[in-house]
């Protein structure tokens, strides 16, 4: 079956192009049909190298009835995380606000067809999973409220965009303080397990910014305590199923607090930026093992996430021989991976290279007319511009050029 998807190119949309439900692209398409036929949207929002969009799309996707109840009832838009970050951010914003906790992909949201959000998921799936009803009972007991109830559930979908509106007009740029390091910094301790190193409880995640922060106010500071909590997380994670000590990189998070049970999905800007962190490590303590790991990490991005200079965006490790390869390439992502080859290339050579030919690449298809671009067909956002930048930056100071 046909659907709205066929002009799209990202590589998760179209794992979605023969699907029996009529996806649509976020756009004005879509927009205006809810208006006109005055439906509620279903936004769904995911990526390739998540588990739990995979098990919808092979489960609650393919299910006759719901893919019916959302075909008659619904304007459904399906939308790549990785390239349109800028909506993912967004509508977890929303999702936080309604729920009052984090959300991982995949993102489900439904809204008025005037974009008013009314109701906020996560996974939903053909059987109720706590909270959440399976999915056809929640698609009827929507179909039913919104006919019967709407005002109130626009109203209440309102009141969130008003909260959300009024919070983002009082954000302002401001100057970072060894104050603001500080609260940060004895938060993060707080919630350091002593244990097995990293931070807080299952599932439990990498935290690489978090660590990278402690281990930059170390080298303000010189708090030997902070640079301990890096250094033992570190080595607890690279030592745990976490890392894949078989053919390098590290898996998105573990199912248990001693990183074990690890998800199969691993992201290029984790271990990116994971790989740098080690490689910070090494250059502290002259300790071989973190280099031994940056570098492994490394090799595993180039041999398994990327083709003609250009690094992928995520795999998923499907067997001990076999990965699914996400081959959507996203600026930001590639640029964090190619100042860790250049840092790299300041202890071993080989990779002064492939750094350059990557940067290169990245300058000559994402940078088209002196418009830096996201993907292919999106524009650039913030995120890619600074990570960019850095990466240029170092490629200046490794190269001199």
């Amino acid at each position: 079956m046909s659907n709205y998807l066929n002009n799209e190119i990202s590589y998760y949309l179209n794992e979605y192009l023969n699907s029996i439900i009529n996806w649509y692209p976020w756009g004005e398409e879509a927009l205006n049909k809810a208006k006109i036929e005055k439906k509620p949207i279903f936004l769904s929002i995911g990526y390739s190298g998540s588990q739990k969009c995979k098990v919808m799309r092979e489960e609650s996707f393919i299910t006759l009835n719901i893919a019916q109840l959302l075909n008659q009832h619904f304007v459904s838009i399906k939308v790549d995380r990785d390239e349109r970050t800028d909506i993912d951010k967004y509508y977890k914003q929303i999702y936080k606000l309604m729920n009052g906790q984090n959300c991982s992909s995949p993102v489900s949201i439904f809204l008025s067809e005037n974009l008013a959000p009314f109701y906020s998921a996560s996974y939903i799936g053909t059987t109720p999973q706590g909270n959440v009803l399976d999915f056809e009972t929640l698609l009827n007991t929507i179909v039913q409220k919104y006919r019967d109830d709407k005002e109130t559930m626009v109203q209440k979908g309102e009141e969130v965009l008003s909260y959300i509106e009024k919070n983002n007009e009082t954000i302002e740029a401001t100057r970072v303080h060894i104050d603001i390091t500080k609260t940060i910094t004895s938060h993060a301790l707080n919630l350091f397990d002593t244990i097995e190193g990293g931070f807080g409880d299952s599932p439990k995640f990498l935290h690489i910014s978090t660590l990278d922060l402690l281990l930059d106010t170390y080298k303000i500071t010189n708090n030997k305590e902070l640079l301990s909590v890096v250094l033992f997380s570190l080595k607890k994670m690279a030592n745990s199923e976490v890392y894949d000590s078989k053919d390098g990189g590290f898996f998105r998070y573990a199912s248990t607090k001693n990183w074990q049970l690890p998800s199969r999905e691993k992201l290029s800007y984790d271990n990116a930026n994971i790989a740098s962190l080690y490689l910070r490590a090494y250059e502290i303590t002259q300790d071989g093992f973190y280099k031994k790991i940056a570098f492994e990490t490394i090799n595993f991005m180039i041999e398994k996430m990327s083709s003609n200079n250009s690094f992928y965006s995520n795999v998923i490790k499907e067997s001990d021989k076999s990965y699914f390869v996400d081959k959507k390439v996203v600026t930001s992502f590639s640029a964090m991976m190619i100042e860790a080859l250049f840092l790299a290339s300041t202890h071993d050579e080989k990779y002064k290279n492939i750094a350059i030919n990557a940067l290169e690449t990245v300058l000559e298809k994402h940078y088209p007319n002196q418009i830096l671009q996201h993907t292919n067909q999106v524009n650039a956002f913030l995120e890619d511009y600074a990570y960019l930048g850095m990466a240029l930056l170092t490629a200046h100071q490794v190269t001199k050029n």
